[in-house]
């Protein structure tokens, strides 16, 4: 059984849509997540949890007991960080991404782990960004964040794959979701970006939820730890 975090996100909701897929995911769990969005999630299991390795466990070992099993774990939890220099940007707010971005994928790895060794066989998909590949200006807790959880994800499929487990990170370009509205609400910057943007939009969550299926399926049997870069502000998302 796969589980998700930010699953009542867009791209983590479209994965327990039954619109477009043969094998819909069954279970789900929620970082920083409220009971409101628990039920607005189109996933039947979901599970409101704070972000620490405590609850993290506490979850994992509650979707066991639920479910038998977690084949695929689809870290997709994100915080965008201020577009502010390095000497102005809050220590607090610095900390925070990290935990979010990268502290979360790492608490739950360490969970899950365990329970995929046993079958001997298991998915990790993590979402990064295209700025942890490059970087950009202004976003010095996000790129830090991102570069860490592809290095992580590396790093977790070099030391597990003889357990049978992969890991891989998507790396999406610029994505139209909510947490890219002020960009797109400023239109002088929305026609900048755009131009810049060889498809001359955003991408769609659709799309990043297509290629994280693929992903996670047999058919990517031989994909893990790999780093395949896009051209910056490409809109199709990079498997790194």
């Amino acid at each position: 059984m796969p589980i998700s975090t930010s699953a009542m996100s867009r791209v983590g909701n479209l994965l327990f849509s039954p619109f477009s897929y043969s094998t819909p995911l069954t279970s789900c769990l929620g970082l920083y997540t409220n009971t409101s969005m628990c039920k607005s999630s189109n996933c039947p299991l979901t599970y409101e949890i704070p972000l620490d390795p405590a609850s993290c466990f506490v979850a994992v070992d509650a979707c066991i007991k639920k479910l038998g099993r977690i084949d695929i774990l689809f870290h997709n939890g994100a915080m965008l960080s201020p577009i502010v220099p390095v000497v102005d940007h809050d220590i607090d707010v610095f900390n925070k991404v990290i935990m979010t971005n990268l502290c979360g994928a790492f608490y739950l790895a360490k969970a899950v782990v365990p329970h995929m060794k046993l079958v001997g066989k298991g998915v990790i998909v993590n979402t990064a960004s295209i700025s942890g590949v490059g970087g950009d200006y202004g976003l010095s807790s996000y790129n830090a964040a991102k570069g860490g959880l592809i290095n992580l994800t590396r790093t977790i499929a070099m030391d597990h794959a003889r357990d049978g487990i992969r890991a891989v990170t998507v790396c999406p370009g610029f994505m139209d979701t909510p947490m890219s509205e002020g960009v797109l609400q400023n239109e002088k910057l929305r026609e900048e970006l755009f131009e810049s943007i060889p498809m001359n939009r955003g991408g769609h969550p659709t799309e990043v939820a297509q290629l994280v299926l693929f992903l996670a399926s047999d058919e990517a049997s031989y994909i893990t730890g790999h780093r395949k870069e896009s051209t910056k502000n490409l809109s199709h998302p990079a498997v790194c």
